[in-house]
């Protein structure tokens, strides 16, 4: 009942709140970052590894708001949950490069073949799961695309004795974004740019 009589009396403040959110999350953009095309990247295909995370650029839509992360697998395949209504599936990275946006990879610094092996291990074992967003990053009965990345690399850490998180702004949610500032994090061509 105290929900309901703040949220009544607070009703203008939190409608003016979320319409600054959301134009923030439409409107803002990672200007300083220097996204590679898809030419770029298919060039450069003989360079990513599996664990790789590719980021793909926002979008000025309700789904493509908060960009879009998917991992590189074994011999040019991606993992990807893609969107509401489908389940994680591989897709070759071809396939993946079709829709034109720029795209960012990042690459664990410290990922070994031990690491690397867990991960891809980690990656089959919790991919059955279906899309879905979660207020509980750890959950594992659903997943959304930067949820799968940010959870198979967690526990695959766990499991190593590691603790890692790559969730730079340690938020309820993690976004594609929310990679690309963390110190784990490498960006595999920005010696490149």
């Amino acid at each position: 009942m105290t929900l309901f009589l703040f949220v009544l009396y607070n009703i203008d403040m939190i409608k003016n709140r979320l319409f600054y959110f959301v134009a923030f999350l439409l409107f803002s953009d990672c200007t300083n970052i220097n996204f590679l095309t898809s030419e770029e990247l298919e060039y450069r295909a003989y360079l990513l590894k599996a664990g790789d995370i590719l980021i793909k650029e926002k979008k000025n839509s309700l789904l493509g708001v908060f960009g879009h992360s998917s991992i590189v697998l074994e011999d040019n395949m991606v993992g990807d949950y893609p969107k509401f209504g489908e389940k994680f599936y591989k897709i070759s990275l071809r396939d993946w490069l079709e829709e034109e946006r720029g795209i960012l990879v990042l690459r664990y610094a410290k990922i070994n073949e031990e690491f690397r092996k867990r991960l891809l291990a980690n990656i089959e074992k919790f991919s059955m799961q279906s899309y879905g967003i979660s207020w509980n990053k750890k959950n594992t009965s659903k997943f959304y695309c930067s949820s799968f990345i940010w959870y198979v690399y967690y526990i695959t850490a766990k499991e190593m004795g590691i603790n890692l998180d790559l969730d730079s702004n340690k938020g309820l949610f993690v976004t594609p974004y929310d990679f690309i500032d963390n110190i784990f994090l490498i960006n595999i061509f920005k010696e490149e740019e």
